[in-house]
């Protein structure tokens, strides 16, 4: 994982389905006597189980975001201003970030501290330009936990500013040579990370111990700002040609947003000047550094800063557009072209995002700051979810005071850190700032759906026995269908019935004279749970038996019907004085299926 940082110094410049029949065969029997003696005769009835397979469904656990809270950090001085820029992890118990911070004299240091699983702690590190002059780190990355760079800038005695990079071999932080091109004096400088400095470095990182990029900008003879890529063969740091688009006499800069997938593709991002400031991003191909094009919504002052890639077709970078109030601006690579992604504003002020960093394509965080209806500014967070970004809540030390993010970092566990400054509210001094965030613990439970079935076939049903005494008789008798639905989708079912004739040898009933003369009622098995079914109005009641066309007999509802329960249907039979006696018979199919 990479991840780019960035700063500005205390004034803030930036501020399926299938179902299956069941055919049972109804005997009813209609005993007629033909003597005195009743004979009773009864039906019997059998049953083929009728099943629907659906698809296993998992479950979905969504997560809830957790809100960031702050972390102690360690300063210098309660009462001198202290801020962090730059953040890289090896582990969750191994940590650094870096920044700068003021003396007695009101001279910027360089600040390093590391987070060793309880606490930060400052490490010693180089100022070169010494307590009389300003020194400051703005980006680091660590390849293992002795193998760590940092980078920035600082004034010698006569006031030039050089570049600065910084080398953490598991005991202490030492300088290492680096270059500084172009003019060592003083012009005017459009230097958005680093403020008031014509050379900085502002972004680092390491595909590998022997590889590694520091990028930022430095001033020409015209006092203008170029591109600047360093880059780390293992033994010394060399200057490497970069584009810079505007030409020499006008400004580029990378303002610290760089990332490496491999040695062969890296990416870093900024700015440059046509008529107006817009977006710069560059490719290294292993060989050299070429402009890509890029997006600019305002094409009036859009600038981008932080850069995190999961792949070779997924990049974010984020940064700021529009000539005032400056909004978030994001923008993604799909492996062909950079195109603009939604990063709503927080307020109606001033909103800028520094840093971004993944846990993954979908969770990523980018972090700077937006500006309250007061003025002040304050911390800003925005998660991306693969597809757009959103703010999320994030603490200040104060709203009436000022309060930055620069950079951000996330394990592949979705846990992140992010780094900068906020004013104390004792005499509005900047002090270093960390928040963390820990996502919700999501435990997931999977119930994985089966079959929609005949829990047991159908039971025999037996009318009672009926002795023709000269009026018309009816009788009845109760069907109960045992239905489980464990499929887990919430369909809802039907139940569809056709009919042979009811015969006994050349006499036959009428169909008319079987009928569910009321709607059938449902009961849970014991000892189940079940969302018993409620019925369709697609199916009326009083049913009569249809014949050979297939009707639904039940229709439960989509979200009822679910689980093991027992369907009573009332039966009814009405049979004519001048029926003949006899056994009568009729095959019955059944069919069970998802849907009302």
């Amino acid at each position: 994982m990479q991840q780019a940082s960035k700063a500005v110094k205390d004034s803030v410049r930036e501020l399926s389905r299938s179902s299956a029949q069941k055919t049972a065969r109804h005997d009813y029997a209609l005993a007629m006597p033909t003597s005195r003696r009743p004979v009773a005769r009864t039906a019997i009835v059998t049953g083929i189980l009728a099943a629907l397979f659906l698809a296993a469904l998992p479950s979905v656990p969504a997560k809830a975001a957790t809100a960031w809270g702050s972390e102690p950090s360690a300063n210098t001085n309660a009462s001198l201003g202290n801020q962090l820029a730059g953040l890289s992890c090896v582990s969750a118990t191994d940590c650094w970030s870096v920044g700068w911070a003021d003396n007695a004299s009101g001279f910027s240091q360089t600040l390093a501290e590391e987070w060793n699983g309880s606490q930060w702690q400052i490490f010693p590190s180089p100022s070169p330009g010494g307590s009389s002059e300003n020194n400051g780190l703005y980006a680091v990355t660590c390849v293992t936990a002795s193998d760590c760079w940092a980078v920035g800038w600082y004034e010698n005695a006569s006031g030039d500013d050089l570049t600065l990079i910084e080398y953490w071999n598991g005991s202490a932080w030492s300088q290492s040579a680096s270059p500084t091109p172009g003019t060592l004096t003083s012009g005017s400088t459009f230097g958005i990370t680093c403020t008031n400095t014509i050379v900085c470095l502002n972004g680092v990182t390491c595909p590998s111990a022997s590889d590694c990029w520091a990028v930022g900008y430095y001033g020409d003879s015209a006092g203008d700002t170029q591109t600047l890529a360093l880059q780390w063969n293992g033994t010394s740091w060399s200057q490497v040609a970069t584009v810079n688009p505007s030409g020499s006499a006008a400004n580029n800069g990378f303002n610290g947003g760089v990332s490496c997938l491999s040695a062969s593709n890296c990416w870093a991002v900024g700015w440059h000047v046509q008529t107006q400031v817009i977006t710069l991003a560059e490719q290294w191909n292993g060989t050299s550094w070429s402009q890509v094009s890029t997006v600019d919504p305002s094409a009036s002052y859009d600038s981008l800063f932080g850069l995190a890639c999961t792949s070779s077709s997924m990049c974010l970078a984020v940064g700021r557009y529009g000539p005032g109030p400056d909004l978030p601006l994001a923008e993604e690579w799909n492996g062909t072209a950079w195109s603009q992604v939604t990063a709503p504003a927080v307020g109606t002020g001033n909103n800028i995002l520094y840093g971004i960093t993944c846990a993954s394509a979908a969770d990523c965080w980018a972090a700077g700051y937006s500006t309250d209806t007061s003025g002040f500014t304050q911390t800003l967070l925005e998660q991306w979810n693969g597809t757009a970004f959103a703010p999320a809540s994030s603490p200040d030390t104060s709203t009436s005071e000022t309060n930055v993010l620069f950079s951000t970092y996330c394990w592949s566990d979705a846990s992140c850190i992010a780094a900068g400054g906020g004013a104390s509210t004792t005499g509005s001094v900047m002090q270093t700032l960390i928040l963390a965030y820990t996502p919700d613990l999501v435990v997931s439970a999977t119930l994985v759906g089966s079959t929609l079935s005949f829990v047991t076939a159908p039971a025999n049903v037996i009318f009672p026995a009926v002795t023709l005494n000269g009026p018309d008789q009816t009788t009845t008798t109760v069907e109960a269908l045992d239905i489980g639905d464990n499929t887990g989708s919430g369909a809802g079912w039907n139940v569809t019935l056709s009919n042979t004739p009811f015969t006994s040898g050349a006499n036959i009933l009428s169909n008319a004279d079987f009928t569910v003369p009321s709607t059938p009622t449902a009961v849970c098995d014991a000892p189940v749970t079940c969302t018993l079914a409620s019925w369709s109005s697609s199916v009326t009641y009083p049913y009569a038996l249809p014949g050979a066309t297939a009707t639904k007999l039940l229709s439960a509802n989509a979200g009822s019907g679910l689980a093991n329960q027992t369907i009573s249907v009332p039966w009814q039979g009405s049979f004519p004085a001048d029926a003949y006696s006899g056994t009568y018979s009729s095959t019955w199919t059944i069919t069970l299926a998802a849907g009302p």
